[in-house]
């Protein structure tokens, strides 16, 4: 009996843990109750102007064949970057892929000398449904993504959100390693041997 208790014990235990780990793979919700991500980023040696300058590549890194970024709006007087990211999230994978909808949201990075901040925020689904062309169009109608269920979709919705987490912690990581290269000198090339 006093086995029984133990085993059963140990299971609560980790069933808590199995779904802690699962709820952590959506982002997080704000005060203001929307899903976002934002975080202050301590870089220590460098310049606002070095940041800033450090910004725009990472910007450049973010589309692919499904994504686009547009109203990107930039200020070096400020040492801000902003733009609306968007891209298609799928029914099903391989052959059988459907488009199902798409996810927007804003990205804003703003530096300061020694720091920066970036925050990704306003994230909402766009329903996607057949014309009568069979192309996959908007429809018009969204959802917030701080929104969790989803009546008659729930796996695939639930997917949509981890999809998101996955690609917005993929952009965060990438964002932290092109902040804190060092520009090279003027006049410096990559050296190369000249074959001759």
């Amino acid at each position: 009996m006093h086995m029984k208790a133990k085993s059963g014990t140990v299971l609560c235990i980790l069933l808590f843990l199995v779904l802690t780990v699962a709820q952590s793979q959506f982002l997080p919700v704000g005060e203001s109750g929307k899903c976002e991500a934002t975080e202050v980023v301590l870089a220590e040696g460098f310049s606002r102007a070095i940041l800033f300058s450090n910004i725009l590549p990472w910007f450049k890194t973010l589309p692919w064949s499904d994504a686009k970024l547009s109203t990107i709006v930039k200020d070096s007087i400020e040492g801000k970057v902003s733009a609306d990211f968007e891209f298609l999230v799928y029914a099903q994978s391989g052959i059988l892929r459907k488009v199902a909808g798409s996810v927007r949201y804003h990205i804003n990075v703003e530096t300061k000398d020694g720091k920066y901040r970036y925050s990704l925020t306003d994230f909402v689904y766009h329903y996607y449904a057949q014309n009568r062309n069979y192309q996959m169009v908007k429809t018009g109608n969204t959802k917030p993504l701080e929104e969790t269920q989803a009546r008659g979709w729930q796996k695939l919705w639930t997917e949509h959100r981890r999809t998101v987490f996955a690609l917005v912690n993929h952009q965060i990581n990438e964002l932290k390693v092109k902040m804190v290269e060092t520009p090279k000198p003027l006049g410096e090339k990559d050296e190369k041997k000249v074959d001759w």
